[in-house]
């Protein structure tokens, strides 16, 4: 930052905190430039886009776009479970997967789009009838995900969200309580993802590398 001199009429550019959407090779920061001079200063404020890696050299960012991921089909895994934010296992402590959630793929792009692929059918929840069977295939296609590191509020260390309402596009189940999903933990090859916010029903599933 360059401190203004009044006698002087110096300028001074002060950064702002960023703001915006990440979005792969793009950050937007905030910059104000002050004019001083005899009568006092003067202002203005502008948004300029700073071209970066931020996301593609995010290290959970590049972890989760290496590898397409299915649900854990290990027995006794208590793959899905549900709960609240302090006991994710509150309501559910988990169960063996059904035939057709144990082929199901999902792949996130660095494109940022992702592709769900169910593989002829799709486990249908509580909020689609018929209830806790497999039943149609809700494959998706290159639906466009929004990635941020770090999240606003609970465990995890960086926040998915994808657009629209359940169950047009979700992620695990088709009656997560929202489109905000948290990954909790990742590696090359293992990844938790909860879903909802604090304040909602959270689903909490582990994931396995293909």
């Amino acid at each position: 930052m360059v401190i203004g001199c009044p006698r002087t009429g110096h300028l001074s550019a002060n950064r702002l905190p960023a703001r915006g959407h990440w979005r792969p090779g793009s950050k937007s920061n905030g910059f104000k430039l002050r004019a001083f001079g005899r009568g006092g200063y003067d202002s203005t404020g502008a948004t300029v886009t700073v071209t970066e890696d931020d996301i593609l050299n995010n290290p959970q960012f590049k972890l989760l776009t290496a590898k397409s991921w299915k649900l854990d089909a290990t027995p006794n895994a208590n793959t899905i479970i549900v709960g609240t934010e302090n006991n994710p296992a509150e309501y559910f402590g988990g169960g063996p997967l059904a035939d057709c959630q144990m082929d199901d793929v999902y792949t996130f792009s660095q494109d940022m789009k992702l592709t769900y692929n169910a593989n002829g059918a799709t486990f249908n929840a509580g909020n689609i009838a018929p209830n806790y069977t497999c039943s149609a295939d809700r494959s998706f296609a290159n639906v466009t995900f929004s990635f941020q590191p770090g999240v606003t509020g609970g465990a995890g260390l960086a926040t998915i969200t994808l657009p629209g309402a359940v169950p047009t596009q979700f992620i695990g189940v088709t009656d997560v309580s929202s489109n905000n999903y948290r990954i909790i933990s990742i590696t090359e090859n293992t990844m938790v993802l909860r879903s909802g916010t604090p304040s909602q029903t959270v689903h909490q599933f582990k994931f396995v590398a293909q």
